[in-house]
């Protein structure tokens, strides 16, 4: 089930996505480095391969503002996961990067 996590306070820094909101949208907003998108909870399951984690890694690169992003269950492999925990040297903002189900081996 896709929902919208809230706070009460109209503060929330979580965001999942709804069925309507497509990947490229939630890349774009991270790329944009949207300073009400901190936790990224809605990219898994989405089939976004290598080519859609090398984008989420150049989107990443800059933004300082998440802190966690899922990205389980996306056919990601050994290469892209490489480049994602690449931006780690670059950005310090991000506690969290789940790759778990993906092709990238143990």
């Amino acid at each position: 089930m896709n929902r919208l996590c809230t706070r009460p306070d109209e503060t929330s820094k979580i965001m999942r996505l709804s069925k309507s909101e497509s990947a490229k949208k939630i890349i774009d907003r991270i790329a944009a480095n949207d300073p009400t998108l901190t936790e990224v909870t809605g990219l898994s399951r989405k089939d976004l391969g290598d080519d859609g984690a090398v984008l989420i890694a150049k989107a990443l690169r800059l933004n300082t503002h998440v802190t966690s992003i899922w990205l389980h269950n996306n056919i990601i492999g050994v290469a892209a996961a490489t480049a994602l925990a690449g931006i780690l040297s670059d950005n310090s903002t991000i506690a969290t990067i789940d790759l778990s189900f993906n092709d990238i081996g143990d």
